[in-house]
């Protein structure tokens, strides 16, 4: 059972490729001192997909940002990223 598991967990994609015609969807969650972003599109059974997740610390410049200006500043590293 375990090894039927394991093997199911590791054969999944989980992480769809990125495609440029369909519909994407960009979400973001801001704390004071992290940020984490998730690129998701829909596929074809208009279903979310997952493409990219993104997460990183602050530095101590962006740690004194104000709230709007995190929000902001994870949008523009989801995009780049």
């Amino acid at each position: 059972m375990f090894k039927a598991l394991k093997g199911a967990f590791t054969l999944a994609l989980v992480l769809a490729y990125y495609n440029y015609i369909k519909k994407t969807v960009v979400e973001i969650d801001v704390l004071n001192w992290a940020s984490s972003e998730v690129l998701s599109q829909y596929n074809d059974n208009r279903k979310l997909r997952l493409v990219i997740f993104f997460s990183a610390k602050h530095s101590v410049l962006e740690y004194n940002y104000e709230i709007y200006n995190k929000e902001l500043l994870a949008i523009v590293k989801a995009l780049e990223e």
